[in-house]
């Protein structure tokens, strides 16, 4: 499915943005035993033969890594593991010549994401590796909630985003009109992220 994308893309003069997603739902009967919040090296592991298999297979390489998607829906994804997983994942994937951007939190909620980020970039070597500080907006957060994650963005140079949005019905006057006015950062749902600097 990606890879006649892609070509559709490359055909227009373009460039498809590919983000790799790591997803490690708690709550899923079907969830395994390992857990590589716990393991940074073996996490890096994963992601770099992941990233390998990508290219070598398909010619894909991701532009960037989505570290973990939702991760207060996990078991054990906090925000020290998820520094801890970029800075592993980043020397590993440096070795093997990749050099992703690097997308976190990623909440569920918007209210956690500002402790997820605090505890992630209190690890040594994260700052400067991080290049969006990524939310959902499935606890409906306060205006005053949304300005806080993008002042700390701003404060330190990054950008955020939006990457999923819980919309109202479609073809509700509110959807229609994000429809067809001009798009603006934070209101939109994406698929991949979209750097934005203001709200």
């Amino acid at each position: 499915m990606v890879l006649p994308i892609k070509q559709r893309v490359e055909a227009n003069g373009e460039k498809l943005f590919i983000n790799l997603n790591y997803v490690d739902f708690g709550q899923t009967e079907l969830k395994g035993d390992i857990s590589h919040a716990r393991q940074p090296a073996e996490y890096a592991e994963l992601i770099d033969a992941a990233f390998v298999h990508l290219k070598d297979k398909y010619g894909i390489v991701p532009d960037s890594l989505e570290v973990i998607l939702e991760p207060d829906n996990s078991d054990h994804w906090r925000g020290r593991q998820i520094g801890e997983a970029i800075v592993a994942t980043h020397a590993r994937l440096k070795a093997d010549g990749f050099d992703p951007q690097f997308i976190a939190p990623s909440t569920a909620s918007a209210g956690r994401a500002p402790a997820f980020f605090d505890e992630m970039m209190a690890v040594p070597g994260v700052a400067p590796l991080i290049s969006t500080l990524s939310y959902h907006r499935y606890d409906s957060p306060k205006p005053a909630v949304i300005k806080g994650i993008a002042e700390s963005a701003r404060s330190i140079g990054l950008s955020n985003s939006l990457i999923d949005r819980v919309s109202p019905v479609p073809g509700s006057p509110s959807v229609r009109r994000r429809i067809t006015s001009p798009p603006q950062c934070l209101s939109i749902s994406a698929a991949m992220p979209r750097n934005c600097s203001r709200i």
